[in-house]
């Protein structure tokens, strides 16, 4: 077995996928020019509405700037939130499928890494350190004999203070970060997203829809550009607990 930590490959890999994805929602409302209600991707039909639905938040009476700012706090506050949808950044699509606490997170990614090469990887963050898992991580980074060496076993990638300086955060409030509306912000019309009452923001790349009732979540990244993948925030606060792994491979 090489001499290099497959662990410390693992962060390379790791950190690339995460900076593809963050690189992607760093303007996560797309490069179309035009009208805030002629360029709106389609959003599924509303759901019926029910006596026990949440209060009316007042969110989209307020201005575009103020919806944005309103809706990050409340995604920094979430108990839990899932990630989960496809992003792009230039010609490379990651997807990611991401449930995530305060002080935790654990899920699945796939995308290119270095040399263009596609992988799947697992990634877990929990007791203030992250871990990776997967085949295809190991082989592409340090090779098949590594990776028939550690097989299904967690790869240590560093304290999450670590993890978290190259990208790797996806608690609510490091995805929070990555948020970052560039540009003149335009507030678009009433919709629906997933049966939800949601108000649209637009900057200069695409789209964030913020819920109109309950806390002002954020509900969905859509870039406007057709085929750049969409990105859903639900189940948040819902019950979430994720535990240090004790399949470790310690070289």
């Amino acid at each position: 077995m090489p001499r290099t930590s497959p662990g410390r490959r693992g962060v390379a890999l790791a950190a690339t996928s995460a900076v593809m994805l963050t690189g992607a929602c760093n303007n996560p409302m797309g490069s179309d020019k035009g009208s805030a209600s002629s360029s709106r991707p389609a959003v599924p039909p509303s759901s019926p509405a029910h006596s026990s639905a949440p209060a009316n938040n007042g969110v989209a009476a307020k201005s575009a700037s103020r919806i944005v700012s309103d809706s990050l706090a409340a995604l920094r506050a979430a108990k839990s939130v899932h990630l989960k949808g496809k992003v792009r950044s230039g010609t490379d699509l990651v997807t990611i499928d991401m449930r995530t606490g305060p002080v935790g997170f654990k899920g699945n990614m796939r995308g290119p890494i270095g040399g263009g090469r596609t992988v799947a990887f697992t990634v877990l963050r929990a007791g203030g350190k992250v871990y990776g898992k997967g085949r295809q991580l190991v082989q592409a980074t340090v090779g098949s004999s590594a990776a028939s060496a550690v097989g299904g076993k967690w790869i240590p990638l560093g304290s999450a203070s670590e993890a978290s300086a190259h990208g790797l955060d996806f608690t609510p409030a490091g995805f929070a970060k990555i948020i970052k509306p560039s540009g003149r912000l335009v507030k678009g019309k009433p919709t629906t997203i997933a049966g939800r009452p949601a108000i649209g923001i637009r900057d200069q790349s695409g789209w964030l829809y913020v819920a109109t009732t309950g806390k002002p979540y954020p509900l969905r990244l859509a870039p406007t550009k057709k085929g750049t993948g969409t990105l859903n925030f639900t189940e948040y606060d819902q019950p979430f607990q994720v535990a240090v792994p004790t399949n470790v491979f310690k070289r």
